[in-house]
């Protein structure tokens, strides 16, 4: 099967395409407390989809995202979106979607290649990177969690459930 789907009671569920949108790339998904938004690549601009008709991106957000190569994002508890990337750190966007902020090593981040943004409940932003989980808090400072916070081998993952944050490591699952 060739398309669109969305994951609705852990099966996948066919999407009709936006129409003169078939030949869009999908290019990340940002997550969030309501459902998924998928960003779109097309005709060389990106778009926020989520079902309905896709929207525009704000161009200083389009410019980041052909530098930065995102490859996740996330809605934070204030309505920001937060996107990681492999190349520019981290795009912190307004709710419509347009560049407000980005973290990366100039400002904080030991790295700027980031592998995936989960929002916390406390409204801060964990990132996993090839040396550590960060911890962001969106207001102030960063926290590095790594070997000497007893974090061993390279985050690959990072997932919420029951209240826990759990780590996928080279090394193993770390709570």
């Amino acid at each position: 099967a060739s398309g669109a789907f969305r994951i609705e009671e852990h099966r996948a569920v066919e999407q009709a395409v936006p129409e003169g949108f078939a030949t869009a790339e999908p290019w990340f998904i940002i997550d969030g407390p309501y459902g998924a938004e998928l960003v779109l690549r097309h005709r060389e601009e990106f778009y926020r989809w989520s079902g309905a008709s896709p929207v525009p991106l704000p161009v200083p957000s389009r410019d980041w995202f052909v530098a930065a190569r995102p490859n996740h994002g996330c809605r934070l508890a204030d309505g920001r979106i937060a996107v990681a990337s492999r190349r520019a750190g981290v795009a912190l966007l307004d709710p419509r979607g347009a560049l407000t902020e980005v973290l990366d090593r100039s400002n904080g981040l030991l790295v700027n290649a980031t592998d995936h943004a989960l929002a916390g409940r406390d409204g801060s932003l964990w990132l996993v990177t090839r040396f550590g989980l960060t911890r962001v808090d969106t207001a102030s400072a960063t926290t590095l969690h790594d070997e000497r916070t007893g974090l061993e081998g390279f985050a690959q993952a990072l997932a919420r459930h029951d209240d826990r944050l759990y780590v996928g490591t080279s090394q193993g699952l770390f709570m």
